[in-house]
């Protein structure tokens, strides 16, 4: 398990950790944006109160 190159290995999983981290992240923000978009204010209508 432990050989030489572990520490590349090592290195190559931080890296691919940091992509998913800023992937998270943008998803993230799209989500919070979308959420922004769809609570922005509107028009009452009659249809909204069921």
């Amino acid at each position: 398990m432990f050989t030489d190159d572990s520490d590349e290995a090592h290195h190559e999983l931080g890296i691919a950790f940091k992509d998913l981290l800023e992937l998270s992240k943008f998803c993230l923000n799209a989500m919070v944006d979308g959420v922004a978009a769809e609570a922005q204010p509107r028009e009452f209508t009659a249809s909204d109160a069921g």
